[in-house]
């Protein structure tokens, strides 16, 4: 109903814009839960098991640095199912780790990417070391969550990954194990 003039045709039409409105903010109250239910992020714990591959890309050189790449798959325990990988990992010879025989080393930096059907996640390593003892390496290594993309997109969090290799033929076989947090 427009405005004509009266006082009826005044309340008629402010009656539906108030109604208008009433309706305006129940729709954003009853938004607002739904927006903080999607939003909310989720903390779950990581335990996977993985076989791979790895090989030494370049010489080692007089520096002691060298660079590890590794590729394979895997299988999370607590529901995502299975994943590939890709890592690659800086060492450094000189600075063999503590309790470790000689020809050890102690990462120096790396990048990994885990992808499951859902996402990909980002990791970066943060410490770790390589004990080695002809023919096998024992490597124990954390990796911090960077990101993602998928399920993932702005994931954060910890991972500790630990394996055996073979340097005879470059075969892993570990575990990744911690806690993600993504919405």
């Amino acid at each position: 109903m427009r405005y004509t003039g009266s006082k009826i045709g005044l309340r008629l039409v402010c009656g539906r814009e108030l109604k208008l409105i009433v309706l305006l903010v129940v729709g954003i109250v009853v938004c607002i839960p739904t927006r903080q239910l999607l939003a909310q992020q989720y903390w779950r714990s990581v335990d996977a098991t993985f076989t791979g591959m790895f090989e030494i890309v370049g010489d080692i050189g007089q520096s002691g640095l060298f660079e590890v790449e590794e590729a394979g798959s895997g299988v999370e325990q607590a529901g995502w199912g299975t994943f590939t990988y890709t890592a690659s990992v800086r060492h450094n010879l000189a600075r063999a780790p503590v309790s470790c025989g000689s020809n050890s080393s102690t990462g120096v930096g790396g990048s990994a990417v885990l992808t499951f059907a859902s996402g990909q996640v980002w990791l970066h390593r943060s410490s770790g070391a390589a004990c080695f003892l002809f023919p096998t390496i024992q490597v124990t290594e954390e990796w911090i969550i960077a990101g993602g993309t998928g399920d993932y997109l702005g994931a954060t969090g910890n991972l500790v990954r630990e394996f055996s290799g073979d340097v005879r033929n470059g075969a892993t076989t570990g575990s990744l194990q911690g806690v993600i947090r993504y919405r």
